[in-house]
């Protein structure tokens, strides 16, 4: 009986250590997925890609005497792109302010639009079917890690109430998840540096020209490794230093509850 508990608290744990690493990337997923977090990087790609092909800055320059004349009588004026394929609306105040803000305005709008857009199928289909990276910066994605990351929580719980009933000395286990937590956030660290990064090679070809710049090393998606890294292995090391203080407090206490339990024998 104590072989197989032993056996089965092993396979607990490996099964947690691997909870706590897909954890860990679902969850760096996801926050570095925030459109706070991406609109900066996805704004300066688009300057650079509106620019060089599209020529955006350009017939913005060019329409903008047509902009002025138009907003003397009217609240705003819409300006369709042809490269783009897209309508952009500019309120005439913002016209007033010149090219420049109007382009600004421009570009704020196409982050947008690229990641607030509604896509009509499965993350994974999109991956597969419709050859467009874009899917990869959306709020769907984000929201698709963010549950993944849940579901990986959900499973790190129970295995934790597991290694709770299998382990035979229940003041170690602070001592025990903690370890497990630091080595997992260690493995995290090297596993996101060089494993997941040639894993994505096979998803280059879908990179549309202009946009290498930002997801020819999907560094973008990983922003937050670091803040989940530590997040993890201060946690390991709070636990760590928990499991002892139970254990010093165990040392003394029980000492001193031992006396007495002598004492009043001896009575």
């Amino acid at each position: 009986m104590g072989f197989i508990r032993r056996g089965l608290f092993v396979i607990v744990s490996l099964a947690l250590l691997f909870a706590l690493i897909a954890g860990s990337f679902f969850w760096t997923l996801s926050q570095s997925l925030n459109y706070e977090v991406l609109a900066p990087q996805l704004k300066e790609v688009a300057k650079d890609v509106t620019n060089n092909q599209m020529n955006l800055k350009n017939d913005i320059s060019i329409k903008y005497s047509q902009m002025s004349s138009h907003c003397m009588n009217n609240s705003e004026y819409r300006f369709y792109n042809d490269n783009l394929k897209h309508e952009f609306v500019f309120s005439c105040s913002l016209v007033l302010n010149g090219t420049d803000a109007v382009f600004d305005n421009a570009i704020d709008e196409l982050v947008k639009d690229i990641y607030f857009r509604e896509y009509d199928c499965d993350f994974w289909d999109c991956a597969l079917k419709t050859g467009s990276p874009f899917f990869l910066i959306s709020q769907k994605a984000k929201n698709y890690w963010n549950e993944k990351f849940m579901i990986a929580l959900a499973i790190s719980i129970l295995l934790v109430v597991l290694l709770f009933f299998l382990i035979n000395n229940k003041m170690n286990l602070p001592i025990y998840l903690g370890s497990v937590l630091i080595l997992s956030s260690l493995l995290f660290r090297f596993l996101e540096i060089f494993l997941l990064k040639i894993a994505m090679i096979p998803l280059f070809g879908m990179i549309p020209q202009g946009l290498e710049s930002v997801i020819s090393n999907f560094d973008f998606l990983f922003v937050k490794s670091y803040l989940v890294m530590w997040v993890g292995f201060s946690l390991g090391i709070f636990l760590i230093a928990l499991g002892i203080s139970f254990k010093i407090w165990n040392y003394f206490y029980g000492k001193e509850t031992e006396g007495k339990s002598i004492v009043k024998n001896k009575k």
